[in-house]
């Protein structure tokens, strides 16, 4: 940002849209591939390239308000739906997706690897954000969450 390249405010605008605009050209891009292809597979491919594009549209209503409009996001509001609908659509995809038959070893290697990734992605949510979202008190037995929404004074 230390180009001197337009305001912060217009730089921070240009950085939320081209955060959104990129998971929709990902999204259309494979869903076009997947047509003209039409190899095994397609409607996998298609669906993932749909929830990819329902992803970025989350993104871009998101930005919409945050940026354009400079006001509150909704919440929930059209982008939260948007976000929610992309996971069963690019999961519905990757189930269409061709596979070869597993044997016996080869469905435990894979049941291994989800589950590694698994707790790596849940390792890593919980260090970035959710540790300082949720509060566990062991010596109490309870706990308290935080509101992972700000006021826009940041408090």
């Amino acid at each position: 940002m230390g180009s001197g390249i337009g305001t912060p405010q217009q730089l921070t605008t240009l950085s939320g849209l081209s955060y959104a605009v990129a998971p929709v050209g990902a999204g259309v891009l494979l869903m076009m591939a997947a047509y003209r292809r039409r190899s095994p597979g397609f409607s996998g491919w298609l669906l993932i390239g749909a929830g990819v594009t329902f992803w970025g549209a989350g993104e871009l209503i998101w930005t919409y308000y945050a940026h354009i409009l400079d006001v509150e996001v909704p919440y929930p509001g059209l982008a939260d739906v948007m976000y929610v609908a992309a996971y069963p659509v690019i999961f519905a995809g990757v189930l269409l997706l061709p596979h070869v038959r597993a044997g016996k070893w080869e469905r435990a290697r894979l049941t291994l690897d989800a589950l590694a990734g698994a707790i790596a992605s849940i390792a890593i949510a919980w260090s970035f954000y959710l540790s300082d979202l949720i509060h566990l008190d062991p010596m109490s037995g309870s706990s308290r969450t935080s509101s992972p929404c700000r006021t826009r004074s940041g408090t």
